[in-house]
């Protein structure tokens, strides 16, 4: 997944929107992070997803996957909604099964997150 392809989908028409990536670059190695421009973009482990991190790089937009071994999208969403993190959250995922039964567990945790599900292409 190219997060350019985010970037277009969810950012702003006047400029790039910054991204807070939760999880560490082995997790995302098949992204193009190693490359992106650290000027609108970060990566953050989950265990140090907290209000100075929000606060010091103030995202758009918080991208994760939907499951990992350390976290999971409710993990997420919950943590966001406790910081009280008022920017979109996109988690992604091969082969989403259900994505209105993830948006609905989402919703319950975190019910004024925007919040989208975005399956990748084989």
């Amino acid at each position: 997944m190219q997060l350019a392809t985010i970037v277009d989908r969810f950012g702003q028409v006047s400029r790039r929107p910054r991204l807070l990536v939760v999880g560490t670059p082995d997790q995302w190695a098949a992204a193009d992070i190693a490359d992106a421009d650290r000027n609108w973009l970060a990566l953050c482990p989950f265990a140090d997803l907290d209000t100075c991190t929000l606060d010091e790089w103030n995202p758009d937009l918080v991208v994760s996957h939907l499951l990992s071994a350390e976290y999971d999208v409710i993990e997420v969403a919950r943590r966001l909604n406790e910081l009280g993190y008022a920017g979109s959250y996109v988690a992604i995922w091969r082969r989403v099964p259900n994505p209105a039964v993830i948006k609905a567990e989402v919703r319950q945790v975190a019910p004024g997150l925007p919040f989208e599900v975005l399956e990748l292409s084989d």
